[in-house]
């Protein structure tokens, strides 16, 4: 089986330590065994002690990292390390144990002698160097703060790769690492080809340099690729006892590890805050076929910001994690949408069919004495109130964020433009129409990086059909939750952003006329806030959740300027 001779081919990175390194600086530290080479960029201000740490792949050096690093806020202070085994850390020994808890742990003894005492880091990694970011999240879960991964190496493979394939099945490679003789041009172009979805022409001087330092280090990497094919499932293995926030990152046209591996990462990574992103037209090399995408969604994920506003269980994590802890909580991704499957294009998506869909998931989570507090917004909103409508007994408050419907006796802007023009937001599967759609959401302007907003694109474009079923099944009914709230019972709290440009707030005189007195119905009204009340104004949308459900009166009508 020849993965070494694949994988150890990864494009020379001399020309991007040329052109993106400046404020990088090279630095080596003895520990223990190893003399460790790395960079560093300092942050601006020499206070800070947030620090991104970034860890190279198999057969890679320190420099793969340079350009994506380079994109990151200046408040971050920048390590990138070569990892032992590779790059200039010495030594270059064929008998050292190369597996991820081993090099894990170098890599704590190496922080533990390099960086603030106690420091946590945010942590990134790319195939193995996400493997050994992954286990030492797992090993030292106090000191990571986030963890993001490209393509991870170590988890089971439901469908395996083409690279795995050949190499398993037809053995048409094999362990011998290239040399001057056997290492042409079009042999190195081609696996670049495999690691990439797009060819990347690399010069023949820098071809040579990669091949000379294969040529003296192949032992070694030889080496390398034994011990992690030793034990080919151990960052799944460790996924349960991650903490940190973590984003997980593929390419779909990944032919090395296959983009099916993240089915196991969804099962295995049980922590609430979790971030998945597949990259269209792009192969295992995601730090070169998409170094823009990768600038953004680094910043957003680091800084704690929402990627884009989404309809996924995600989208609640900021306000959940602030409810008393006295709570379950309870966030599904609602059929048709999320990571909840099969994404039917054939299914009823009508509220009164989800909302049987979620008594039935309720009867199975939620033992059958216990009655539930329901939040939901928007269109989950409208889910919400619906089910406190067709089964009363179940709920025990009902929380509703801009629900939809219910009839709008002035108009909304989204309204407008889909009568106008035809055009609907809600089906944006474009980047202009994504940033669009974001700014219709957020009352203040939400810069939205069209990186990210070609990656929402994407995802939504590929669930376009489901998507299309969901809005008309959805507003088949316009006035359906406004049907139902004369049957409503529980408790009932309801918030709205005053400047809502999707669903708009002279609903709220529809809802307060046909409510019953026994729901005792409040209504928080939020200043300088749009259609997404968890994400703008989240501080006092928790602190409202919280005493609603404690049983405190709020005020009839709040301004939160």
């Amino acid at each position: 089986m020849g993965l070494l001779r694949i994988l150890g081919a990864f494009g020379p990175h001399t020309m991007d330590l040329v052109r993106f390194g400046k404020g990088f600086h090279t630095h080596t530290a003895t520990v223990d065994q190893f003399q460790w080479s790395y960079l560093t960029r300092p942050a601006v201000d020499p206070k800070s002690r947030e620090i991104v740490v970034f860890l190279h792949g198999l057969g890679a050096s320190k420099e793969a990292w340079v350009r994506v690093a380079s994109g990151l806020a200046k408040n971050y202070h920048v390590v990138i390390p070569d990892l032992p085994g590779h790059g200039k850390t010495t030594p270059f020994d064929p008998h050292i144990n190369f597996a991820a808890d081993r090099q894990a742990r170098r890599l704590h003894e190496f922080f533990e002698s390099e960086l603030y005492p106690n420091n946590k880091v945010h942590l990134v990694g790319t195939c193995m160097g996400a493997t050994i970011a992954g286990v030492y999240a797992a090993m030292h879960p106090t000191r990571v703060k986030s963890l993001t991964l490209l393509c991870p190496w170590g988890i089971s493979m439901p469908n395996v790769s083409v690279t795995l394939s050949d190499v398993e099945d037809l053995g048409k490679f094999t362990l011998v690492s290239p040399t001057e003789t056997t290492m042409t041009t079009e042999l190195g172009e081609s696996r670049h080809r495999l690691l990439s979805s797009e060819s990347m022409h690399t010069p023949r001087i820098l071809q040579a340099l990669a091949i000379s330092k294969r040529g003296r280090g192949n032992a070694v990497l030889h080496k390398v690729v034994v011990d992690m094919l030793a034990h080919p499932t151990i960052l799944e293995d460790e996924l349960y006892k991650i903490q940190a926030k973590t984003m997980v990152v593929w390419g779909e046209q990944d032919e090395v590890l296959d983009v099916s591996c993240l089915k196991m990462i969804d099962e295995k990574l049980n922590i609430t805050r979790k971030e998945v992103l597949v990259l269209d037209k792009c192969g295992h090399l995601i730090q070169n076929d998409k170094p823009e995408e990768c600038v953004d969604v680094l910043n957003k994920f680091l800084a704690d910001e929402e990627l884009s506003f989404t309809s996924m269980k995600e989208s609640w994590v900021r306000v959940a994690r602030g409810v008393d802890k006295r709570y379950k909580i309870i966030i599904p991704d609602l059929p048709g949408q999320g990571r909840t499957t099969p994404l039917d294009v054939m299914a009823n998506y009508s509220m009164p069919s989800q909302a049987q869909r979620l008594h039935e998931f309720l009867q199975k989570e939620v033992a059958t004495d216990k009655k539930i507090h329901l939040v939901g917004c928007s269109m989950g909103g409208m889910l919400a109130g619906v089910y406190a409508g067709l089964y009363p007994d179940q709920v025990k408050s009902l929380t509703m964020l801009c629900p939809a419907g219910i009839s709008m006796p002035r108009k909304s802007e989204v309204l407008k433009m889909l009568e106008d023009s035809g055009r609907n937001l809600l089906l944006a599967h474009t980047s202009d129409d994504v940033i669009e759609m974001n700014q219709a959401l957020s009352h203040k302007r939400f810069n939205l990086p069209r990186g990210i907003a070609s990656i929402v694109a994407s995802e939504r474009k590929k669930q376009l059909p489901v998507l299309e079923k969901i809005v008309g099944d959805s507003l088949g009914n316009p006035t359906v939750l406004e049907d139902l709230l004369p049957n409503i019972r529980a408790k009932t709290l309801v918030m709205w952003g005053k400047h809502d440009r999707v669903l708009d707030v002279s609903s709220l005189e529809v809802l307060q006329q046909k409510i019953t007195p026994e729901a005792q119905a409040q209504v928080l009204l939020f200043e300088d806030c749009g259609h997404i009340v968890q994400h703008e104004k989240y501080v006092e949308c928790t602190a409202a959740i919280n005493k609603f459900l404690a049983g405190d009166a709020l005020i009839a009508v709040k301004d939160q300027a």
